[in-house]
């Protein structure tokens, strides 16, 4: 199931074109990513609230009965197209600040659907996009895994090569996926847990 509904993801993310786009809001003539996903994966047409508070949700699709719950977040290296060259002083904010990033929305809104009926899988997808002048630090990305608890079962990383984009003007801009799936059932959980345990009982005979 995470796979399929994983390469359905990524699939889209390639044909939204990301670079051309603010997360949200629509810019010159673009609609948000976030908006393009949406549509191009059928899901609920607007930011979808958690019923325990603590804000909305950015892509929530229901595909064969079952829900998936999924934030965005995109991780500019560059400051703007026209300068490739040009760093972007908020690229760790986006990944790592204590509030709207993808640290925040991996460590403290998405465990919480854990458990609740409303969501049978919950998920971050990062979108990261550098230059030839500024490629983006893979590291980072497994550094926000290990922060975030992503690097621990159940949760299943699938990421896409870096694509040079194919519109006009952005020769040099690349685009990376990554996409983090975790199916919310408790007994899922207790499951990863216990293997947990038993791996580090059998290292110690």
């Amino acid at each position: 199931m995470l796979d399929d509904l994983a390469e359905r993801v990524l699939a889209a993310v390639d044909r939204a074109a990301p670079e051309l786009r603010y997360e949200e809001k629509s810019w010159q003539g673009y609609d948000g990513t976030n908006v393009v996903l949406r549509q191009l994966l059928g899901a609920r047409q607007c930011d979808v609230p958690y019923s325990m508070g603590g804000g909305n949700c950015d892509l929530v699709v229901d595909v064969d009965g079952t829900t998936t719950w999924i934030e965005v977040k995109q991780a500019w290296t560059w400051k703007t197209f026209t300068n490739p060259a040009g760093r972007n002083s908020n690229y760790h904010k986006h990944l790592f600040g204590e509030t709207a990033s993808a640290l925040h929305d991996a460590r403290d809104r998405l465990p919480r659907l854990v458990g609740r009926p409303e969501a049978q899988v919950i998920g971050l997808l990062v979108i990261g996009l550098d230059s030839d002048q500024l490629p983006l630090p893979l590291g980072d990305l497994d550094t926000l895994a290990e922060r975030a608890g992503l690097a621990l079962r159940p949760w299943r990383r699938f990421s896409r090569s870096r694509r040079r984009s194919q519109q006009t003007n952005f020769a040099s801009i690349g685009v990376h996926a990554h996409l983090w799936l975790r199916e919310t059932s408790e007994l899922v959980g207790v499951c990863s847990a216990t293997d947990r345990a038993s791996s580090s009982a059998g290292g110690q005979s």
